[in-house]
């Protein structure tokens, strides 16, 4: 049985701005709270734990694990987004996050990730994170956006990709009690390239093994204590980006497809950090 991660830092209040090394956060909408834990450090960036989360209502948690691991030119294993040089809440269920990671060749990539909850009504809710990533010099770079649901408080779950392409992956999990979770990536620019279901922690094994790996295109269908993950991998020339999102729903179906317009105030951020 697996045993939640206590909470290593709580926010003092919502409005905290232009800071960094911020080791947690919590989203509220309508019922339901989103908390991520392990956002930055050393030991986070090839340790099993950054990510550790909460996704909750009525008293009841669905979410184990999210987070993401990168591996950039260079680099002789994945790395979780660890080296964190901004953070700013913007409001109880928005929080941005700003990432900059170096590789192996010895540029380095930035990641801009934005946050929200909302409060879908009937017992559903979709968390939404949308990412944007810059390559600083010329980089074969690929993602992982990982999780691990516990739906209905239980590490026993169904699961199935649903739908997988060259822009756009989903997978559904499913507990006995009718609860289910959606995992979707959506690539507008290409380059969703793998997938991988398993029983925990197979997954997330790969991603802190100490080697290079990619995801095996399997299992589905599963049954288990369910993991998941997708792998975006594009080529990467100096300066230039790539926006993506991740959507993570309970009781709740995304649209399907397009990335939806990602707001002005994340292209803004990653302008603003550019200049400093």
């Amino acid at each position: 049985m697996k045993k939640k991660i206590l909470t290593l830092a709580a926010l003092a209040a919502f409005g905290v701005s232009a800071l960094a090394g911020v080791n947690s956060f919590t989203l509220t909408d309508g019922s339901w709270t989103y908390r991520e834990r392990n956002l930055y450090g050393e030991a986070n960036r090839t340790g099993t734990l950054p990510g550790s989360a909460d996704f909750v209502s009525g008293g009841t948690d669905h979410l184990y694990q999210n987070w993401f691991w990168y591996r950039g030119t260079g680099d002789t294993r994945e790395f979780a987004l660890s080296y964190q040089t901004f953070f700013n809440q913007l409001a109880p269920n928005k929080v941005q996050l700003q990432y900059t990671e170096p590789t192996g060749s010895g540029g380095s990539l930035k990641f801009d990730l934005t946050y929200t909850l909302t409060d879908l009504g009937s017992n559903s809710a979709l968390t939404v994170i949308d990412i944007l990533v810059t390559s600083v010099g010329r980089n074969e770079v690929h993602l992982f956006p990982y999780i691990d649901y516990d739906l209905a408080g239980s590490s026993s779950n169904s699961a199935t990709l649903e739908f997988f392409g060259g822009t756009d992956g989903a997978m559904k999990i499913t507990h006995a009690s009718g609860t289910f979770g959606w995992f979707q990536m959506q690539a507008p620019g290409g380059g969703l390239s793998h997938w991988e279901i398993g029983a925990w922690p197979s997954v997330r094994n790969k991603l802190t093994n100490g080697q290079i790996d990619d995801l095996s295109d399997g299992v589905s269908p599963f049954t288990g204590d369910f993991t998941g993950a997708f792998q975006w991998s594009m080529q990467m020339e100096d300066g230039q980006q790539a926006q993506l999102r991740v959507v993570k729903g309970i009781n709740a179906v995304p649209e399907p497809g397009t990335l939806l317009a990602i707001g002005a105030g994340l292209a803004a951020l990653a302008a603003r950090r550019r200049r400093k």
